[in-house]
């Protein structure tokens, strides 16, 4: 067990229940020894249904003292009160923006989202990330007006594929997860075939981006947000992949501002993942 001084505390800002990743990664936050989860609140539509779900996974995790709050519920004094090191957020980042405008103590905001190249996800070419393009507006006000932010790539978060080693092991030690995981499955099935039915850990990156568990590739990265949520680095490299190509449909209507973040751009899976489930209790 860690000293308590190096205890994180942690806030999740989640659109859990939409497939199992932010279930897991809320579940390995609340049961890892150098995490104490101290609030969590939805973001996304069908808001009900994921606070049933986070509740869901406070039950299983006997941690029904954590505090759950409604997007449009959760405000500054909240967080305030909570005093995070980390805050993450696993959807669209609605709820943070207002947070940020209303100049909550959010510590280090680690943002599972956004695209610095182009990924084949489950079939299609992703530039513009679900998590920042659906609320375009948050994701400019998080990324120009928070200083301490460490973006969790798609190209890096999608690696993450959950082996059948590593989810033998976190259904040895959580059975909760075992019915979520097969019903998922059967719905990627139905949906994309076989061929793109993997369970990607996307939400957990940013766990294991906190804990520094394993081999983690990070670089502070110069980047304009454009119209689109995408985002287009200000420089390229010769041995980096393409970057996004520039969006020049009708520029004029949004501003494209120029940020500088840290953003985990690589990670190396089975350390990773089997390092987390190695720490579970």
């Amino acid at each position: 067990m860690s000293t308590n001084q190096s205890i994180k505390r942690v806030w999740f800002d989640t659109n859990i229940g939409t497939d199992p990743s932010a279930s897991t990664a809320l579940l390995c936050a609340l049961k890892h020894p150098r995490i104490e989860v101290v609030g969590v609140s939805i973001s996304d539509t069908q808001q009900q249904r994921r606070l049933d779900e986070a509740y869901a996974v406070l039950e299983y995790a006997q941690a029904e003292n954590v505090p759950v709050f409604l997007g449009e519920n959760v405000s500054a004094l909240s967080i305030d009160a909570a005093r995070p090191d980390d805050t993450i957020t696993t959807g669209p980042l609605t709820n943070i923006s207002r947070l940020v405008l209303d100049e909550a103590s959010l510590g280090r905001i680690h943002i599972a989202g956004g695209a610095f190249r182009a990924v084949d996800y489950r079939g299609a070419t992703i530039t513009a990330e679900k998590n920042v393009s659906t609320d375009k507006e948050a994701t400019r006000i998080v990324l120009s007006q928070y200083d301490d932010v460490c973006i969790n790539a798609l190209e890096a978060s999608s690696a993450l594929v959950l082996t059948q080693e590593a989810r033998t092991q976190i259904e040895d030690k959580h059975p909760f997860l075992k019915n979520r995981y097969d019903g998922f499955v059967e719905y990627l099935i139905n949906q994309y075939g076989n061929v793109h039915s993997e369970l990607l850990m996307n939400a957990v990156l940013p766990l294991c981006d906190i804990l520094n568990t394993a081999t983690i590739t990070r670089e502070v990265i110069e980047f304009y947000i454009q119209p689109d949520g995408s985002f287009r680095r200000a420089y390229t490299l010769a041995h980096r992949p393409p970057s996004i190509p520039e969006v020049t449909d009708n520029p004029d209507s949004v501003p494209v501002p120029l940020v500088k973040h840290e953003v985990v751009r690589a990670v190396e899976p089975s350390h990773v993942l089997g390092e987390l489930v190695a720490t579970l209790t």
